[in-house]
C-alpha cells in the first residue's frame, strides 16, 4: 500500500498557527533539498518542538520527532525514493492547491538509483496517485518511487518519520 489514510484527530487552528510561527520562514531548516530542473518545487522541513503543546500529549503524539515540511515554488517535486526512513506520516495543513497529487511508481528499468535524487519519468510507469486532503493525517511508503505533481501554491504539512529519527540525523 502506497498511501494510508489514517484515523487520527484533527488538529485545531491555533495549535498548527503555533507550529507555523516556530519558525517563519528564516532558513533554519533540518532539511533541504534544491531543485535539479526548473518547475521543479524547492523542499525543505525543519524541526519542530511540540513539548509546549498539550494537544500533543492529549492525543499520545508528543514522543516523536516532528517537522513541517514546505514545497514551493515550483510545480512538481522530483520523482525520487526517500533515504533512512520507510514511511512517514503526514498531516496535511495546505496540499498547495485543488489538483495537487501524490503519486507512486514502479521503476521500468532493471537499475538502482541514488536515495533522495531524481529519478527520469521516461524510466518510470505510474502505478497510484492520490490526492491528499487538507486537515487529514496519512501514512506514505517513501522507499517507494514517488512525486508530488501539480503544485499551483506552497504545500505545508506536519511530518513524522519512521523510523523515528530526527531529521538532522537524515
Amino acid at each position: 500500500m502506497y498511501i494510508e489514510k489514517l484515523n487520527l484527530p484533527k488538529i485545531p487552528h491555533t495549535v498548527i498557527t503555533s507550529l507555523l510561527e516556530q519558525n517563519p520562514d528564516l532558513g533554519n531548516y533540518s532539511y533541504v533539498c534544491e531543485p535539479a530542473y526548473d518547475g521543479i518545487a524547492h523542499f525543505s522541513s525543519y524541526t519542530i518542538d511540540v513539548s509546549a503543546l498539550s494537544w500533543f500529549k492529549e492525543n499520545n503524539l508528543d514522543s516523536y520527532f516532528w517537522s513541517i515540511q514546505t514545497l514551493r515554488d515550483g510545480k512538481n517535486l522530483n520523482a525520487h525514493r526517500d533515504d533512512r526512513r520507510t514511511h512517514v506520516i503526514l498531516y496535511i495543513i495546505d496540499p498547495g492547491g485543488e489538483n495537487v497529487k501524490t503519486c507512486f511508481y514502479r521503476k521500468l528499468l532493471d537499475k538502482e538509483y541514488e536515495p533522495i535524487k531524481p529519478i527520469p519519468k521516461e524510466e518510470l510507469e505510474l502505478v497510484h496517485e492520490e490526492a491528499l486532503e487538507i486537515n487529514n493525517w496519512y501514512k506514505l511508503s517513501v522507499q517507494d518511487v514517488h512525486s508530488v505533481e501539480n503544485l499551483q501554491s506552497t504545500r505545508l504539512c506536519l511530518a513524522r518519520q519512521l523510523p523515528n529519527i530526527p531529521l538532522d540525523l537524515l
